[in-house]
């Protein structure tokens, strides 16, 4: 799906998913805004000619967010290689245009741009070219179920690529026709195509092309019921991916995996490798291919009966699929939706949705999705009791499978048909179609086929666990030691206690037996044999202890390793989002490049931060602002990327803001955002800021804050200027504008703006707070020193000042020198 471009009145969804986006990602707002600024700020710097390949590259930029962006910038480029006369520049230009149109899922518009492109390959005569142009539009109709001109422009790039000797086109091609004939249910042309794409590639040793090829080899002998095959030939693919870094082909293989486990009815695993698929696809913003997960998700909540679960997941992709206008997509999901109808018993509702499904597999000629579609109605109408209608659609379904050697669409005609006599009280040929379906099912799941797929699972994850592995058997050897020991006393206590009460008894016997007259013995003796049985009694619960001891040892070792583990992924969880935040963050260089004498003094006290600086250059204007958000750690940092992704769209919007209309636009986005509308809101979320721009043309700096104000050191003298005693977001007191101060600068001014975190630090000593007039006077003190080595003073004075107490807050201080 096509995002739109960033606005300042954007809604909670759209924000809460950027803010998602960037840390699944690590593809962050900051630099790829960056870079576009970059991009379009050496425009105006370079000449006409070298403008064509930066306005390919901001087409590029945009393709996926902003299509009216993506097709300005590629139609800039095309005016640029008319101007000049370049027909190669004239061709790239006409295919970024087609991209644009593609992203848009206009596809008239697409294989336009695309022709053009290829009539000038021919005027020039370059049948390479003319062959990649015939491969690509052959793609183009293909990902739009527009199967037969996909195959005439595949065999034009082949019949011209042959003539070249170029292998790797005609690879391409051949996998291209394979996938046609794939989605048609025609699986051995298909295969040959694969097969003959991967002999070529071999040849070339193109690890991508011999990648594909795996992957495309085994979806064939996936839907022919191949599982071992299937997988092998996925974890092959799977394995070059991985070397090749390519998250695109990883996340192909993970839902073909899964697809697998699906079909070997292992649930959890199956929705392990779709979720994994999932989140690189997302990752990436392929919208398309993220249509596909859910709906492969939204196929195992269907087998689990969560057809509620499962219906949300269908209709995410129904949107996508439907939006562009993706034939064979919209076919599947309508047939998966009336399952889940089905299994709700809602019959006309589902009815509906797998007769709209069958109208679409027959269009484009899906074979496969037509015998599911049979499959389904034909169910519909055994449940309605309509029984001739559903044989009459069970027999076709049984033909094509059978036609089409489709083992796992037998399987499922044999179920419908012993289903349906049963309902006709035919029990006998019931019985017979039960047979036959139990030993199809058992040739595909047998023990050994499960035990050399786990084998193959088990060999790609071993060399990843086998560091794991050993730590761990380093510990349970100390911990089995330690048992062992444990055990070793345990006993040995056992055994003291045990001879002891038979010393005991004996003593005492033997002195009864000396005081007694013979007319006791056989009371002497029937009393020593109720005892030995109260020491057996005893000794038994005193075995039984100890295995109890042991058993709750076993649990408390488990625990602990559950809590350690559960710990170590928080942690990490927490150190990758250090990495997001200090990514936020203005780079070195890029201070160094605006800044001439500055400092930043940045203590998080936790491994996150709710403090955050910012700074900005629009043309010969430099922002600088330094926030402090409610709370530390993880809360804070959430707030701390809403008020960066805040600042930059403020910026960028507008070059000539002022720094009071920052902080009043800042606050009612912030509002807005956390749904702060009156008093009683429950969320009272914000931050205090203090925000400053410096026009180094007029020489004049702007301030504005938030609770946070702003020090000027001149001649040894300190000017504080005060800010607004109101926070930025929802505020207890009336509401106003924020206050704009202007001053005009001099050299050898100083500025300073803070959080609150270094005048609150408690010391060591009399446990008091630094306090704001010791921290004036360290700023007079230290204001002639070199701004690197003021921060260093700052930095050595705090850390001796709290000595060990411990950090109460965030700190930080940001310095200017004009």
């Amino acid at each position: 799906m096509i995002n739109k471009e960033i606005q300042m009145k954007a809604s909670f969804k759209i924000l809460l998913s950027l803010i998602l986006f960037i840390i699944l990602n690590n593809n962050l707002i900051y630099a790829d805004s960056s870079k576009i600024d970059s991009l379009e700020s050496q425009l105006k710097k370079v000449a006409e000619e070298e403008q064509f390949e930066i306005f390919l590259q901001l087409s590029k930029k945009y393709r996926n967010n902003s299509f009216k962006k993506s097709f300005y910038y590629a139609q800039q480029a095309l005016k640029i290689s008319k101007k000049t006369g370049n027909k190669e520049n004239e061709i790239e230009a006409y295919r970024h245009i087609g991209a644009a149109f593609k992203s848009e899922g206009n596809l008239e518009a697409t294989i336009e741009q695309f022709e053009k492109a290829l009539a000038i390959e021919k005027e020039l005569d370059n049948q390479k070219g003319v062959a990649d142009i015939y491969n690509t539009i052959g793609d183009i109709y293909k990902d739009f179920d527009n199967y037969d001109k996909a195959q005439i422009n595949f065999n034009k790039a082949i019949e011209i690529s042959k003539k070249n000797d170029d292998e790797d086109a005609v690879s391409f091609a051949l996998n291209g026709i394979g996938t046609i004939f794939y989605k048609q249910g025609d699986y051995k042309r298909a295969l040959r195509m694969y097969e003959n794409s991967l002999r070529n590639y071999l040849k070339l040793k193109d690890s991508e092309g011999i990648a594909a090829s795996y992957h495309n080899i085994a979806l064939i002998h996936k839907q022919l019921g191949e599982y071992q095959k299937a997988l092998e030939n996925t974890f092959k693919s799977l394995e070059i991916y991985e070397k090749l870094e390519d998250e695109q082909g990883i996340s192909l293989s993970y839902s073909n995996i899964g697809t697998i486990y699906y079909y070997l009815e292992n649930n959890d695993k199956a929705i392990e490798f779709f979720r994994k698929s999932l989140a690189i696809e997302e990752k990436l913003g392929n919208v398309l291919n993220i249509a596909g997960k859910n709906n492969n998700i939204g196929s195992v909540y269907t087998e689990q009966k969560k057809y509620k679960l499962a219906l949300n997941f269908y209709k995410r992709s129904l949107k996508i699929y439907e939006k562009f206008n993706i034939k064979n997509g919209v076919a599947i999901i309508s047939d998966n939706i009336g399952l889940c109808y089905f299994g709700m018993k809602q019959y006309d509702k589902a009815l509906f949705y797998n007769n709209k499904s069958l109208k679409i597999q027959k269009e484009i000629g899906n074979n496969e999705g037509i015998i599911y579609s049979y499959n389904n109605i034909g169910q519909i109408y055994l449940k309605k009791g309509e029984f001739n209608k559903a044989l009459e659609c069970f027999n076709k379904s049984l033909k094509m499978s059978k036609d089409l050697n489709l083992k796992t669409t037998i399987i499922d005609s044999y179920r419908n048909f012993s289903e349906l006599h049963e309902a006709k009280g035919s029990y006998k040929k019931s019985l017979e179609y039960y047979k036959k379906l139990t030993i199809l099912k058992d040739s595909l799941l047998n023990e050994e086929s499960h035990k050399q797929i786990a084998e193959m699972q088990t060999k790609y994850e071993t060399e990843k666990k086998q560091a794991e592995i050993e730590l761990l058997s380093k510990d349970k050897a100390l911990k089995e030691a330690e048992i062992k020991k444990q055990k070793y006393i345990k006993n040995g206590l056992i055994l003291g206690s045990i001879f002891i009460l038979i010393f005991a008894f004996l003593t005492y016997n033997r002195f009864l037996i000396k005081k007694r007259s013979n007319k006791l013995l056989t009371s002497q003796k029937n009393e020593i044999l109720e005892k030995n049985e109260a020491l057996n009694q005893q000794k038994e619960e005193i075995l039984s202890q100890r295995d109890l001891i042991e058993e709750k040892n076993k649990n408390l070792e488990k625990a602990f390793n559950t809590i350690k583990r559960k710990n170590k992924n928080i942690t990490d969880s927490i150190n990758y989002a250090q990495k997001i935040q200090n990514a936020l963050l203005p780079p070195e260089h890029y201070l160094n490049n605006i800044l001439n004498d500055y400092f930043v003094l940045f203590k998080p006290k936790d491994i996150v931060s709710g403090d955050f600086y910012w700074v900005r250059q629009n043309n010969n204007r430099i922002i600088v602002a330094a926030a402090d958000c409610t709370g530390h750690g993880v809360p804070g940092a959430f707030m701390s990327i809403l008020g960066t992704t805040f600042l930059n769209e403020i910026s960028h919007l507008n070059s000539n803001i002022e720094a009071n209309e920052i902080l009043n636009i800042l606050s009612q986005n912030l509002k807005k955002t956390l749904h702060q509308t009156d008093e009683k809101s429950d969320t009272r979320d914000g931050m205090d800021i203090a925000l400053y721009i410096i026009d180094t043309e007029k020489q004049i700096l702007q301030f504005s804050g938030a609770y946070n104000p702003l020090y000027l050191i001149r001649n040894k003298e300190l000017c504080q200027y005060k800010a607004d005693k109101m926070p930025i977001g929802l505020s207890y007191k009336k509401e106003k504008p924020f206050t704009k101060h202007e001053i005009k600068l001099e050299k050898g001014d100083s500025f300073y703006i803070f959080s609150d975190g270094y005048i609150d630090q408690f010391g060591k000593n009399n446990k008091e707070k630094f306090k704001t007039k010791r921290f004036q006077e360290l700023l007079i003190r230290i204001n002639d020193m070199p701004m690197s080595k003021q921060k260093n003073v700052l930095d050595s004075i705090i850390e001796k000042w709290r000595g060990d107490v411990e950090q109460i807050d965030d700190i930080l201080v940001f310095g200017v020198k004009i």
